[in-house]
């Protein structure tokens, strides 16, 4: 069939992949690009995840963390300024593209107050606007897009996994998707966390050098809405990072208000836990929940931050009997006697779970979670029912735990100012890149990569 040539090709439909393609068919719409999506083009209720148009970003809760605090480290490659500037038009496409234009803006007055209080029981309080754009919003937004894409002439192949990426003649990339070969002068690997191991391989067969990351380990807590109430309207995000007494981090992260609890499957059958919440009032449930998570980092010799988490998430859904996580009470694993949970106990507890019943099963998560992360989890946890007392409210019967939730961080590949890599052309963006994590700054990767490209003849 021979191979088919492009000026650009993008691996992947994520944000990172997304938003370059706009940026590209605005500055250069005589550009031929590619997009190649393993997945397909997804309905909002569809069981796959992580993979599939739009990528993981499209079924996340959807939130713009308006602030270089969170989410990636984009300001040290483009400094705050220019960094606020992407931030900033990239919100403005969102809206363009179906996103509601409202903020949650933490009043100053009230945040120092919480602030003062966080810190009392030992917290850090981290607090910045935020734009909740909700899964089905995002959902919507990422199929405006592909619309807009597909009409401009952008030719997007899903159900076409990438299997290579060699350098060719001629500052040349060859890219086989599919069993079929395509070439191109640019190329920009957008595969997110869930391509993370395909990534390595391809690096390594490059000769690009990676650096270890780190992975985040811990379980995902649901309560009844009131419970946080007072955090949830003054910040809407709660981030809170706690130093423990064995000198690491437990810190809150994805809080979901009226919210629910879902199974996310990732390369190679691993489901882990994470948090929805959506726009449309039919979709609230009665609970929030948040995950609460032991930052874990790996010296040398070791290297696979990401392999040592599917292990610990593998491990979960083995004691959970195959494709499920473990859900248990906060009664169950407090005190001198823990013990694990069972349907029974589950069904005593003051909330009724929102996660689906087919993913999950009652459990110990104390047998799963390494005693390291675990210890810093539950002293964490007791810090954090001491500064919002309700979390233990009935000895901990109103509380569920639901686990693993494990936060893979890719491995980070050495890059320029612009997201490239040591070869020209070649440019890695979003969450694989290892420098990002979140919604807003893996888009804003694809306008920085996209302004590269589009400057060049």
């Amino acid at each position: 069939m021979g191979n088919k040539w492009f000026d650009v090709i993008l691996i992947g439909s994520g944000p990172t992949a997304m938003f370059a393609a706009l940026e590209l068919v605005k500055l250069r719409p005589e550009m031929k690009i590619a997009i190649f999506e393993k997945g397909k083009l997804r309905e909002l209720d569809d069981e796959s995840k992580t993979s599939g148009w739009g990528g993981a970003g499209t079924f996340s809760d959807g939130k713009l963390n308006l602030t270089h605090k969170v989410g990636g480290l984009l300001h040290e490659f483009v400094g705050k300024d220019e960094f606020y500037r992407i931030l900033n038009y990239v919100r403005s496409l969102y809206i363009d593209f179906g996103a509601q234009d409202e903020l949650h803006n933490p009043d100053p007055v009230v945040v120092e107050g919480l602030a003062r209080r966080a810190s009392d029981a030992g917290f850090t309080l981290t607090a910045f606007p935020i734009h909740h754009l909700g899964t089905d919003r995002v959902f919507a937004i990422a199929r405006n897009i592909y619309g807009n894409l597909a009409e401009r002439g952008v030719q997007i192949f899903t159900d076409s996994p990438v299997s290579a990426i060699t350098r060719a003649s001629r500052g040349y990339y060859s890219v086989k998707a599919a069993g079929r070969s395509y070439s191109a002068r640019k190329v920009v690997v957008a595969m997110g966390r869930e391509g993370e191991d395909l990534w390595v391989e391809f690096a390594n067969k490059l000769g690009i050098a990676l650096t270890s990351n780190f992975v985040d380990i811990g379980f995902r807590i649901e309560v009844a809405n009131d419970v946080l109430k007072e955090w949830v309207d003054a910040l809407y995000e709660a981030k809170l990072t706690y130093r423990t007494s064995f000198d690491e981090n437990v810190r809150t992260f994805c809080m979901c208000p009226s919210g629910e609890v879902v199974a996310e499957e990732y390369r190679g059958g691993i489901i882990t836990t994470n948090g929805h919440s959506y726009e449309d009032p039919e979709r609230h449930s009665v609970n929030t929940n948040f995950a609460l998570l032991h930052t874990t980092h790996f010296t040398k010799p070791f290297k696979d931050s990401v392999g040592y988490g599917r292990k610990i998430a593998g491990l979960v859904n083995d004691l959970a009997g195959g494709e499920k996580v473990i859900i248990q009470r906060l009664m169950d694993l407090r005190g001198s006697h823990p013990r694990r949970s069972t349907w029974e106990r589950i069904r005593e507890a003051g909330i009724k779970p929102t996660i689906k019943e087919q993913y999950v099963e009652p459990g110990d998560l104390r047998k799963a979670i390494p005693a390291a992360s675990m210890e810093n989890l539950k002293e964490g946890l007791e810090a954090l029912i001491r500064l919002i007392p309700a979390l233990g409210r009935n000895n901990g019967n109103d509380t569920l735990l639901i686990g693993a939730e494990v936060k893979f961080y890719s491995a980070r590949t050495n890059l320029t100012r612009e997201l490239e890599t040591e070869y020209a052309g070649l440019f890695v963006g979003g969450d694989v890149s290892g420098w990002i994590r979140g919604l807003a700054q893996a888009s804003m990767s694809g306008v920085i990569i996209a302004r590269a490209i589009a400057a060049r003849k």
